[in-house]
């Protein structure tokens, strides 16, 4: 795994010009998890899990089921205020579930700094947006702060652990 980027803009600037596509894991096109594998694999020779019911149409037809026990397995909660470059942002919106609504998660971005992720849709393509005030796909609602969940890879958890052991010795 290489070290994580500076949270600069020069990183960034590729994924702009990416497309979406529901269910896309190779650039150029791509949906929110598609974009963060592609991230982790050029930014930090990370290759994430892949999971194929991580689209659009399979979360929705799931109601919302995207936190289950084998994707937590590869990421650990972060606290809100804590994030850090290349940290998963989970968005949670309330969907239709068995004829009623319910709040789960539904889409993710990729955290670039402080409160603020890459995210795609299939209206914008790739925009940086502030997650704690994020309008998401074609919906006009705003992403509330209570309304994200962040989530750290645990590779990047144990390279933190590394560096932070080399400072002590």
């Amino acid at each position: 795994m290489r070290e994580i980027a500076p949270p600069d803009i020069a990183w960034k600037r590729k994924y702009f010009r990416y497309t979406f596509e529901d269910g896309g894991r190779v650039p150029p096109r791509v949906d929110c998890y598609g974009l963060i594998m592609a991230a982790y694999d050029i930014e930090l020779a990370i290759k994430p899990t892949e999971w194929p019911m991580l689209t659009l149409d399979a979360i929705t037809a799931a109601g919302g089921d995207l936190l289950e026990a084998r994707f937590t397995t590869d990421f650990v909660p972060v606290e809100m205020g804590f994030e850090l470059p290349f940290d998963v942002a989970v968005i949670e919106k309330v969907l239709p579930v068995d004829g009623k609504l319910k709040r789960g998660p539904w889409h993710v971005g990729l955290v670039t700094g402080p409160s603020h992720l890459l995210h795609i849709d299939m209206y914008t393509g790739v925009v940086e947006l502030a997650f704690r005030d994020t309008p998401t796909s074609k919906a006009h609602v705003t992403c509330r702060e209570k309304h994200v969940k962040l989530f750290r890879h645990r590779q990047m958890v144990e390279q933190a652990a590394r560096m932070q052991a080399g400072v002590a010795a």
